[in-house]
């Protein structure tokens, strides 16, 4: 039986171990961001708005409570962004990883 064939980079494996620990600690900002979309979120859904006085509003309620529904749909496709970000992320360290292994 012979051995694994042993994989060459002319990338130092310190350099591959500083790569690592800076996307984990990318991923940990992603992470983070997260949590401030989804708390701006839950706090836009507890809001409730309502048409108080006169005409001299700058906007109406229905064009407010469409803007409300719009900015929480941009808020939910910022974490869907996020979290492909973070998966994305994981498999540059996945590979980093095998590659600081086998080298």
């Amino acid at each position: 039986m012979y051995p694994p064939p042993r994989i060459v980079t002319n990338i130092p494996k310190a350099q591959v171990n500083l790569a690592i620990r800076e996307l984990e600690r990318s991923i940990e900002v992603d992470r983070a961001e997260i949590g401030h979309y989804q708390i701006l979120e839950q706090m836009l859904s507890a809001t409730s708005l309502t048409s108080v006085g006169g005409t001299k509003e700058p906007m109406g309620i229905d064009f407010a409570l469409r803007e409300k529904d719009q900015v929480k749909g941009l808020l939910q496709a910022l974490v869907r962004m996020e979290y492909d970000e973070i998966n994305g992320k994981q498999e540059v360290v996945s590979f980093l990883r095998r590659l600081a292994h086998a080298t």
